[in-house]
């Protein structure tokens, strides 16, 4: 389980305070290539939210709401460029 508190900025983080959202809000993997993740889950229409670099590596959240209920986040440990 992660707490996340948004500060002043617009993110994915902060719409999931919006309105009357309940139950999860993302749901995370760890992935070996981001890229091949993210070409996967684009052609199921399941887009690129935000995405950042941690480290040596980087993470990234897709908008799986409608499809799957809830977000993603993809997990990388060493970051392969989008």
């Amino acid at each position: 389980i992660e707490l996340i508190e948004p500060i002043g900025e617009k993110s994915v983080w902060a719409e999931g305070l919006q309105g009357d959202q309940d139950g999860f809000h993302h749901i995370a993997f760890w992935v070996d290539d981001m890229r091949e993740a993210n070409d996967f889950l684009e052609a199921h229409d399941i887009s690129l939210a935000q995405r950042g670099d941690i480290g040596e590596g980087q993470y990234a959240y897709y908008d799986g709401k409608e499809s799957l209920g809830t977000l993603l986040e993809l997990l990388e440990q060493t970051r392969h460029e989008l």
